[in-house]
């Protein structure tokens, strides 16, 4: 077969070589044979999945210019309606400027995270299983000790009680703390737009002419800082080495 042409007529066509011709030309029918019946298969498939589609050779060929997709639905206020909804969209978000109600809305979205996931803890007993035995295999005793040995935690039977009561106690306990957290931050940051907003109102004043508007600033930094973000890089740190993929290549000192 020519495959090395740029003159698109040569291009595929069967052409004779050294040896047993014949053979060569049969096996190199059968291919076209068999690449015959799959394309013609696949053929079938498309014109299956774009049944409202004109698929003829035309249309193949003069592929029209498709309009922007719309937008990701929101609320009517421009909030997202939960997490995933903002992760969707951030790839398509253009850089601007920081607008807190839009801050507020993603914090209203972690939070009402954090409340499906209470409200399924609570009311679905294999959702909570699986939740208790993910946290197993991301604590800490899973690491192998020095010699690749299993921590006692999980061998001993009086041990590994204790391993599991303190799981389970950790796992509720992460729920309702966060939830705690994510309700202080977004009555904080409630309380930050609020004086952001009287200060707007205010001619040529600036932040610090508003009572309040600073101490609201520095008291929601330090709970993101110490709280949020330090907790989430401990976490990081025993999480990491005692995932099941990562586990190997860490040792307990």
């Amino acid at each position: 077969m020519v495959l090395d042409t740029i003159v698109p007529d040569e291009y595929g066509a069967l052409r004779l070589t050294d040896g047993d011709r014949s053979n060569r030309a049969t096996r190199g029918l059968l291919v076209l044979e068999i690449q015959d019946c799959l394309m013609a298969f696949l053929v079938k498939v498309c014109q299956g999945i774009l049944h409202d589609k004109q698929l003829d050779l035309e249309s193949l060929h003069a592929v029209p210019v498709q309009p922007e997709p719309p937008t990701l639905p929101t609320t009517k206020e421009g909030e997202w309606l939960s997490v995933l909804d903002l992760a969707r969209e951030l790839p398509y978000l253009a850089p601007q400027e920081l607008n807190l109600d839009r801050v507020q809305s993603l914090i209203q979205a972690r939070l009402r995270e954090w409340e499906d996931y209470a409200r399924a803890m609570r009311e679905d007993p294999s959702f909570f299983a699986d939740v208790v035995g993910d946290w197993s295999e991301h604590s800490s005793e899973q690491v192998p000790l020095p010699g690749r040995k299993t921590h006692p935690d999980l061998t001993s039977p009086i041990r590994k009680r204790q391993f599991w009561d303190r799981t389970i106690s950790s796992d509720i306990n992460e729920i309702y703390e966060n939830l705690v957290v994510w309700e202080i931050v977004s009555n904080m940051l409630t309380k930050v737009v609020s004086y952001q907003k009287a200060q707007s109102k205010m001619d040529q004043a600036r932040p610090r002419d508003v009572p309040g508007y600073t101490d609201a600033v520095q008291l929601l930094k330090v709970l993101l800082e110490k709280r949020v973000i330090e907790k989430m890089q401990r976490e990081l740190g025993f999480l990491l080495p005692s995932s099941p993929p990562m586990r190997s290549l860490f040792e307990r000192r």
